[in-house]
């Protein structure tokens, strides 16, 4: 359920909004309260919540002063204040904070009800748009050693320019400093169409072991078996230290 902190020093109002909605209708729980801004700042920070309704008007901290704290610690929850008529340049303080719902106080519990489905609906495409990013971040995790054969394959195969190859590497996390140096290991007269799958993984892995002994592993950063007879080996921008 998603959290919600009321911030409003009057006590009728203040016990009036907690009471009035039926927060489980919205997914939401009951509202935790303070009585200013200076302990709803202090609320907010522990509680991290995904609403905070606010009086403008507070003594100790005034709600805009508050949230200007609030999303200085990167918190941002979805802001609704609470203003009188007379307050109007306090208002325009709170859109230049990104606030954009606000009520005028009395406040109208309908038209409260009203912005919390429009919030609630808001939080949804939110929390939607955040599953999908977290998929394709986690599909292209799971892709990347299959990316990352696919470009030094390329490497060996094609004669692009430097920074193409450059803005491919970044793309994948294969990030070098200066140069790139392309090593491969080649094994002649050897024939694997007989030999089985477990017979196949050794080869390939004692492949890769030497090529890592030919070369010191402090300078090999990436390195992938191409049909079992071959490796493929990108080596770091260190390669003049071989020499030491």
């Amino acid at each position: 359920m998603y959290k919600v902190l009321l911030v409003e020093d009057n006590l009728f109002d203040r016990e009036g909004i907690k009471n009035y909605i039926k927060w489980s209708d919205y997914n939401m729980e009951i509202p935790m309260t303070a009585i200013n801004g200076e302990e709803g700042l202090k609320k907010a920070l522990i509680f991290k919540p995904d609403i905070l309704i606010t009086d403008i008007s507070m003594p100790v901290m005034d709600g805009l002063t508050m949230i200007t704290e609030i999303m200085a610690q990167n918190l941002y929850p979805k802001f609704v204040i609470m203003s009188c008529h007379d307050e109007f340049d306090f208002v325009k303080s709170a859109f230049n904070l990104q606030v954009s719902d606000y009520l005028l106080k009395p406040v109208d519990m309908d038209e409260l009800t009203k912005l919390l489905k429009t919030i609630l609906e808001k939080l949804k495409r939110e929390k939607n748009h955040e599953i999908n990013e977290q998929l394709l971040k986690k599909q292209l995790e799971n892709s990347l050693p299959a990316l990352k054969n696919d470009l030094l394959r390329e490497i060996m195969h094609q004669n692009a320019d430097r920074d193409h190859y450059l803005k491919r590497m970044q793309y994948i996390n294969m990030e070098f400093k200066s140069s790139i140096i392309v090593a491969i290991l080649n094994f002649d007269n050897i024939n694997f169409h007989s030999a089985n799958t477990e017979q196949k993984y050794l080869f390939s892995y004692s492949l890769k072991n030497s090529f890592h002994k030919i070369f010191d592993s402090h300078f090999i950063s990436y390195s992938y078996i191409m049909d079992y007879e071959n490796v493929c080996c990108v080596l770091s921008d260190n390669w003049q230290s071989l020499d030491e």
